[in-house]
């Protein structure tokens, strides 16, 4: 199973550390003036999120920093994925043709490049790094497969019908037997069982972002 992108848990207090390292002492006030412009919206870790997104594509530049202040009022998502997700931006729905454990080693390797980026030159990072939080990733919990739907489901189907046949015999009804039926009823059963444990496996995929 695919390996979803992990989110990044940071502060205020990483952002006021980059904007000193990053930037002169002298423009440090006027590029915090302009990180107030964005995450206006939202609180807490998200605001120092896309503010910390800013600044890694800003590259210690002012005036990219201003650019890239508009470019994330316009499209925050955008801003956020440049920074935290680039290899895997840049592919697109080209994603989608590679192999799970490729798309897994892309999503790592935008992990260490933030986490790199974002403790650079910072004397404890080794304490302070991170690997992608465990509950971001649903490796490991694989969900059903489809061969399982299948027997489920026709194995449902099966006992439905074993179950109204029993009942329909205690109430006086005739109960008949045919092998070609239950074949088919099964088959039928686990088609129906194995499109619902591909809809529930997509439903999955969708919502853990990979």
């Amino acid at each position: 199973m695919t390996q979803s992108q992990p989110i990044p848990n940071v502060t205020q207090e990483d952002v006021e550390r980059i904007v000193r390292r990053d930037f002169p002492a002298d423009e440090c006030e006027s590029v915090s003036t302009m990180l107030e412009e964005v995450g206006g919206g939202s609180e807490g870790a998200e605001r120092s999120r896309l503010q910390l997104a800013v600044l890694k594509l800003s590259e210690g530049r002012q005036a990219t920093l201003r650019m890239e202040v508009q470019s994330a009022k316009f499209d925050f998502r955008d801003a956020i994925a440049a920074a935290e997700y680039p290899e895997y931006k840049k592919l697109g729905s080209r994603v989608d043709s590679l192999s799970t454990e490729e798309r897994n080693r892309i999503v790592v390797e935008d992990w260490n490049q933030y986490q790199e980026w974002l403790y650079r030159g910072d004397s404890s990072k080794d304490a302070k790094r991170k690997e992608p939080p465990e509950k971001n990733s649903t490796q490991g919990n694989k969900g059903p497969g489809l061969g399982e739907g299948f027997v489920v489901g026709g194995c449902g189907c099966l006992g439905a019908f074993l179950a109204l046949g029993v009942f329909g015999s205690m109430v006086g009804g005739r109960f008949h037997i045919d092998i070609g039926g239950m074949v088919l009823l099964f088959a039928c059963g686990g088609v129906i069982g194995s499109i619902i444990v591909a809809v529930y496996n997509k439903g999955r995929r969708d919502a853990s972002g990979g």
